[in-house]
């Protein structure tokens, strides 16, 4: 494993990246308060749309073409690539939003942060549609699984959440509260399976459907972040605070490599 190419796209730290859906564009957002869209035939000078704080989570909506960003300050906003405008989501002043997710092939936006309940936005209006209550605490990572049709959902203090997304919603499982804090989650991409981030350094995988903890609980020796499985739903990467990424294979229960790929952590993959 080698790198290709490296670009310089922010003075600060980069903390967060995206990919649209058409595989054509990578959206970045970082800590000096810009997010840069950056298209791989084109990457001597990316798109711009700025903050005014460091940004916390980024995601492309359906079709590529626009994305959502939060940043620190609490602050949503859904951003245009054609005339580099945006649009502040509505009534979001004290609730302070630090994640946020696109319903693949969906309508809907959620976000969540120290608010206790969970947002959805309409992604054409980004008018606000509704509101999932999930927990005093607050909401620590907000995740739609591959097909739309499931929301994840990791209370602060408290259980991971799954809901499928009905009209209302409707809640599908509770996992049961880990005894360490739970910093993110990820869903398989055919959604039989969700692994979950433990402060320990355990990833626990829970059956999709059931929420059934499985027993092949994943051990890495540093903090986990960020999680991401690869398209066949064999291999879950997991992000750390060292900066390593490992590359997990769940078939045989080891761990194929291990990616030095920052020099500290890993918010997002």
């Amino acid at each position: 494993m080698h790198e290709v190419r490296s670009l310089q796209t922010h003075t600060l730290s980069s903390g967060v990246l995206a990919r649209s859906a058409d595989k054509q564009s990578l959206v970045v957002g970082g800590g000096n308060g810009a997010v840069q869209l950056v298209r791989p035939g084109d990457l001597t000078t990316p798109a711009i749309f700025w903050h005014d704080t460091d940004i916390r989570d980024v995601d492309f909506l359906p079709g590529g073409e626009r994305l959502v960003a939060v940043s620190s300050d609490g602050n949503l906003r859904g951003w245009n690539f054609a005339t580099g405008e945006f649009k502040s989501l509505p009534a979001t002043a004290g609730m302070k939003a630090t994640t946020v997710s696109a319903q693949p092939n969906g309508l809907l936006i959620a976000s969540g942060g120290e608010s206790p309940s969970v947002t959805l936005w309409d992604r054409n209006s980004l008018a606000s549609v509704g509101q999932i209550s999930v927990s005093e605490t607050g909401v620590t990572d907000v995740e739609f699984s591959a097909s739309g049709r499931r929301l994840g959902v990791v209370a602060r203090q408290g259980p991971v959440l799954v809901y499928e997304m009905r009209d209302p919603p409707e809640l599908l499982f509770e996992a049961p509260a880990p005894d360490s804090k739970v910093n993110s989650l990820a869903f398989s991409t055919d959604d039989q399976a969700l692994a979950v981030a433990l402060e320990d350094g355990r990833i626990e995988l829970f059956d999709g459907r059931s929420g059934r903890r499985r027993d092949d609980a994943i051990q890495v020796p540093d903090t986990p972040f960020a999680l991401a499985f690869c398209e066949d739903s064999r291999v879950l990467a997991i992000g750390t605070d060292t900066g390593e990424i490992h590359l997990w294979d769940l078939d045989t229960h080891t761990e194929r490599a291990n990616v030095k790929g920052h020099t500290s952590r890993i918010n997002a993959l």
